[in-house]
């Protein structure tokens, strides 16, 4: 759909969502899909580390 199709309340509701997104983005210290995408594949890392540490589910160690 192109943006002359949309109501003014799509536009505006992208409009808050893109600026809520900046702020999120910006408050976690990323500037650039490239930084997103490392800090991903980091916590990506991260947590399959954290889990291969933990005990399985029945309890074992």
């Amino acid at each position: 759909m192109r943006d002359d199709e949309r109501s003014l309340h799509e536009l505006l509701l992208e409009l808050d969502r893109l600026e809520e997104l900046r702020e999120d983005l910006i408050e976690l210290g990323i500037h650039s899909i490239e930084e997103l995408d490392a800090r991903i594949e980091e916590l990506h890392r991260l947590l399959d580390q954290l889990s291969s540490e933990q005990p399985d589910e029945h309890g074992s160690v």
